[in-house]
């Protein structure tokens, strides 16, 4: 297998996910401290080598997801043609032998029933801006206004020491970023 993965991959060429799977490395000894410019410059390595495991791994994964997605479209795309095929061809019998009957809206079959139901109405909104003009003019009940806390002016306040009820100021802190200079 190359290493470029592509989404043309073939089932039989896709790797099983358990050879995907990294082993752990065997963690270091409680005892190892990091006290030299060597030590330190080893341990970051090690830090700059596992990010960049973690991030190839992180594309490998989404070619993978974007693989069994691509699959399984074209695994159900036949049944999927099948029922809507079926569907259009067997509604209007169903709809004739509905109308026979007093009040029943289902059709029983040898093995199956059919029953017609009618869907809800839905909204479907093509203009939000106009539509929300409106209703704010002639029918405010229509309107839904979301209320949001905006977190940068709580930030400010409560790093001016003022209390407010349900916030807490979390500092923030220290973290160690490591880049390879090679």
């Amino acid at each position: 297998m190359s290493t470029a993965l592509t989404l043309e991959m073939t089932h039989e060429q896709m790797p099983q996910l358990s050879d995907l799977l990294i082993e752990k490395t065997p963690t270091e000894s409680e005892h190892f401290t990091i006290d030299s410019p060597e030590k330190a410059a080893w341990a970051g390595r090690r830090i700059i080598d596992a990010e960049d495991r973690i991030s190839k791994l992180k594309e490998r994964t989404q070619i993978y997801k974007a693989q069994i997605d691509k699959w399984y479209e074209k695994a159900i795309r036949e049944d999927l043609d099948s029922i809507e095929y079926l569907r259009y061809m067997i509604r209007p019998y169903v709809e004739e032998e509905v109308s026979h009957q007093h009040k029943s809206k289902t059709l029983h079959l040898p093995g199956i029933s059919v029953q017609l139901r009618k869907k809800p109405d839905r909204i479907d909104v093509v203009d939000t801006e106009t539509a929300i003009s409106f209703c704010e003019m002639n029918h405010p009940d229509a309107v839904v206004v979301k209320k949001e806390v905006s977190k940068s002016y709580l930030k400010q306040l409560l790093s001016k020491g003022e209390l407010i009820p349900g916030c807490d100021l979390i500092p923030g802190t220290q973290e160690l970023y490591f880049k390879d200079e090679e």
